[in-house]
């Protein structure tokens, strides 16, 4: 009986986490799992986590790292996976160029940058970092 149950009620979440073409939103977060592409170059971010002085009282999370996902096409940034909230910074020869949090699902970097960068991306003790061509 039990198991019948929970078999059941492993169909039902199943079809309600199903996207169906017509009613999917248009929301960067569902892009993939609707089957649609992010336009622009889709951009692979590398994690490093911030140096910390070691303190025994604090728990460490043991949750796994959620990696951004995001695509650039020109200086327009589409965050696949939410980043709201979170900073955003351009570094260039580890000087901080650009700085700003993550309002949207987009996020429209001046034009005045040009160049090699590293974009960073900060979520707490990590930095999740990628080299981009502006």
């Amino acid at each position: 009986m039990k198991r019948s149950l929970f078999i059941t009620m492993l169909c039902l979440m199943g079809n309600t986490f199903a996207c169906v073409s017509n009613s999917c939103p248009a929301r960067a977060h569902n892009a993939e799992v609707c089957g649609m592409t992010a336009e622009g170059e889709d951009l692979a971010f590398d994690v490093k986590k911030k140096p910390r002085p070691s303190n025994n009282d604090v728990n460490m999370p043991h949750a796994p790292i959620v990696i951004p996902r995001a695509s650039l096409e020109n200086h327009t940034l589409h965050f696949i996976t939410p980043c709201t909230g979170l900073t955003l910074q351009l570094v260039q020869d580890d000087e901080v160029c650009y700085e700003t949090v993550i309002t949207s699902d987009y996020l429209e970097i001046p034009s005045s940058f040009t160049g090699v960068y590293e974009l960073q991306i900060l979520r707490g003790d990590y930095v999740f970092f990628a080299e981009v061509d502006l």
